[in-house]
């Protein structure tokens, strides 16, 4: 961030004191009697295209997950699993797919309850990531690091008041609403069809009753 607004300040600069130089700005006409009017303008320009560029970097991450939340969530609900096929040439649903991968997701939503999360392990590479409203990926899980054959854990929002006693593994989200992902390895044939068998019975459920109560494992 630091080095891209650098480098636009000094961008500016150049092209300023450029035009200055070549004679192209008529610095009478503007009001600039002296040298020290034009740094002073040249200074503040750059102050202010500062500003501005961290202020839209900062802004980015945010605008581009809410665009993706509200779109997911207009065309297919929230906290509902959606199982996408195998990536083709016009697959866009996720930014530089793999064609080993197929992918399952959502937009989730804990601002009113808890999500509990349940899936079955394929045999092969799994994996979730959950990621927060301005883009990062706040939790991430393979199979390798899952023992058994399910994946359970609980799902909150940044202000709840759930606390665990260790037999669920707990979640805290820093936003109440991001984007869940699930990507599997899938080659062809009989694995093909288990893990498509597998990824299917994902169970996202709601769990209002958990709000304020210490959780256990169901």
């Amino acid at each position: 961030m630091l080095e891209n607004s650098i480098f636009g300040i000094a961008v500016l600069g150049t092209i300023t004191l450029g035009n200055v130089a070549l004679g192209y700005l008529d610095l009478g006409s503007l009001g600039f009697e002296k040298i020290s009017d034009i740094f002073f303008w040249c200074l503040l320009t750059a102050i202010l295209t500062a500003i501005v560029h961290y202020a839209f970097v900062l802004a980015y991450p945010y605008l581009v997950m809410s665009v993706a939340i509200r779109r997911g969530t207009k065309m297919l609900g929230k906290n509902s699993i959606t199982h996408k096929p195998k990536p083709t040439a016009e697959f866009r649903d996720v930014v530089r797919p793999s064609p080993d991968l197929i992918y399952s997701g959502c937009v989730f939503d804990v601002s009113e309850a808890p999500l509990r999360i349940q899936a079955t392990l394929p045999g092969t590479y799994m994996s979730l990531s959950l990621y927060g409203n301005n883009t990062d990926n706040f939790f991430g899980i393979n199979d390798l690091e899952i023992d058994g054959t399910r994946l359970e854990l609980l799902l909150i929002g940044p202000k709840s008041l759930v606390v665990g006693d260790g037999s669920i593994p707990i979640v805290r989200a820093p936003s109440n609403r991001g984007i869940m992902l699930f990507r599997y390895f899938v080659s062809d044939g009989a694995e093909a069809e288990k893990v498509e068998a597998a990824r299917r019975q994902t169970v996202l459920t709601s769990a209002p009753s958990l709000k304020r109560q210490k959780v256990a494992a169901g």
